[in-house]
């Protein structure tokens, strides 16, 4: 998969870097994000049903938490550059899995219930989640615009070489 990708870039002109900008926007759009968790969510209960006995409050307090702790290591990655398509893969999932650890070592919950208990209390809808997610998304939008800029400037800059 990955070599056709690499190829179809290839014929289209596009860089790695470039390439990577797009995927990260992409993926940091809520709704993207939303669909894919759900769906990861499901998967899992299938084989492993999971049950959060936590309140809605402490539970709304540990997702924030993570919320914060997932779109500070975003940011982290839409700062590196000059890393190819699989290094910048590896290095969000590293990033994740420092978060998950992070979240599980702090308050004993891991991964799949925690989301079960946001499907539960619906707290992908409460606003100051909703609040968080919109702040992140402005951010980013404003880091990819960067990103991209300084991007051009150094292919125009190898151009003009």
């Amino acid at each position: 998969m990955q070599v056709e990708t690499a190829a179809a870039l290839r014929f289209l002109g596009v860089q790695d870097q470039t390439f990577m900008v797009s995927i990260q926007t992409h993926m940091q759009n809520p709704t993207t994000r939303m669909l894919l968790e759900q769906a990861e969510l499901k998967a899992r209960q299938e084989f492993e049903p999971v049950e959060c006995m936590l309140g809605k409050t402490e539970l709304k307090a540990i997702f924030l938490e993570l919320t914060r702790l997932e779109q500070e290591a975003s940011y982290k990655l839409l700062g590196q550059t000059g890393l190819t398509q699989q290094q910048v893969q590896s290095a969000a999932l590293v990033e994740k899995t420092k978060v998950y650890d992070q979240i599980f070592l702090k308050h004993g919950i891991k991964f799949a219930a925690l989301m079960a208990g946001v499907e539960k209390y619906n707290l992908r809808q409460d606003p100051d989640v909703v609040e968080c997610v919109k702040a992140h998304t402005v951010k980013v939008q404003q880091l990819s615009r960067q990103a991209q800029n300084a991007l051009l400037l150094n292919e125009e800059e190898v151009k003009a070489l």
